[in-house]
């Protein structure tokens, strides 16, 4: 016999609530171990075990193959499996989220403005600027 089951409450939400189903499916079905559904299903005791635990969802495959290896309508549980598919999404948020700031532009204008108003005023107070010419290694 394998290690029980942790507790599961199906008034968590929708995953819980299905998960439970599946478990009392195996219930009615005279408990078999999961190594022997594992046996008729074709899937592994760890994925079977996995689809009935509760925190997730298993793909709809899995669940049609345990609930035939536990004697169940499949057409039955194919419905139940896409109302909680489409009951565990999110909803939508109410309002879209704010847009990102603007990014922050440098201002060169001032200072460009700045340096012509002085290079002007220089100029016109005669001073010579000379323009280095060559590599700058002084040959």
């Amino acid at each position: 016999m394998g290690r029980p089951e942790r507790p599961l409450d199906p008034s968590t939400g929708p995953i819980a609530r299905f998960a439970a189903g599946l478990r009392e499916l195996r219930h009615a079905a005279g408990s078999p171990s999961y190594r022997e559904l594992a046996r008729r299903s074709n899937y592994s005791v760890t994925t079977l075990s996995e689809a009935a635990g509760g925190r997730r969802l298993p793909t709809l495959d899995v669940t049609l193959a345990f609930v035939e290896a536990c004697g169940g309508e499949a057409e039955e549980w194919r419905h139940t499996w896409w109302l909680t598919a489409r009951e565990r999404r999110p909803a939508a948020p109410a309002a879209p989220p704010p847009p990102p700031p603007a990014p922050r532009r440098r201002r060169y204008g001032a200072r460009v403005l700045g340096l012509a108003f002085l290079t002007g005023a220089a100029l016109g107070a005669g001073a010579a600027f000379t323009v280095p010419r060559g590599n700058g290694t002084g040959s």
